[in-house]
């Protein structure tokens, strides 16, 4: 494998080419760096080497569509934001599968999961979504959300008419950036939404 690989910029221009064997240089890169942290994840949270390769699989495939589709914007490390997507994969999974059981403990414990680097990296993922988003709807997503704005200077910075528009208008903007954090297999509570 060419060392050049090992840089992101790369492995995206690989993973984009027309050509078979520069794709497959691009996914051989995508495993040997990604599928060990992938699977001791799965592993630690009671699941097989099987869902391991299953989640690591769809994992791929939803990283590539984003590639292809210019959502992945290289704001995180390629490998970070492969690892936020499995992570989302196998704890939807979890709450779908009667057969798995987690105790409180353990729950809390999953929801303490993202470390400081994460956290940040996570940021930079939800921004390049809310940038889908109208400036309107990004601006009042980020001032509630980041900035802590209330809702009455929310109202007076959009100029609407109520207090109550202003929590409709935040409502109506959430629920745009959920579903697109859906379409992608993103789960917004990995991202510290709060209200």
């Amino acid at each position: 494998m060419k060392s050049g690989l090992h840089r992101d910029h790369d492995i995206v221009n690989h993973l984009l080419s027309e050509d078979l064997r520069l794709r497959e240089e691009a996914w051989k890169s995508l495993y040997f760096k990604n599928y060990i942290r992938i699977k001791k994840f799965v592993r630690k949270y009671r699941g097989s080497e099987e869902n391991a390769v299953d989640v690591f699989h769809d994992g791929l495939l939803i990283l590539s569509k984003n590639i292809r589709e210019g959502i992945f914007k290289g704001e995180s490390s390629i490998s970070t934001y492969l690892f936020s997507i499995c992570k989302n994969i196998w704890f939807r999974q979890i709450k779908k599968t009667t057969d798995i059981k987690f105790t409180n403990i353990e729950i809390e414990k999953i929801s303490e999961l993202n470390d400081e680097e994460n956290t940040i990296e996570n940021s930079k993922l939800i921004e390049s979504f809310l940038d889908q988003l109208s400036i309107d709807c990004k601006d009042i997503l980020i001032d509630f959300y980041y900035r802590k704005k209330t809702m009455k200077e929310l109202k007076e910075k959009f100029n609407l008419s109520s207090i109550q528009a202003a929590k409709n208008k935040k409502c109506r903007c959430l629920s745009y950036l959920v579903s697109l954090l859906k379409e992608n297999g993103i789960k917004i509570e990995a991202f510290y939404y709060n209200g």
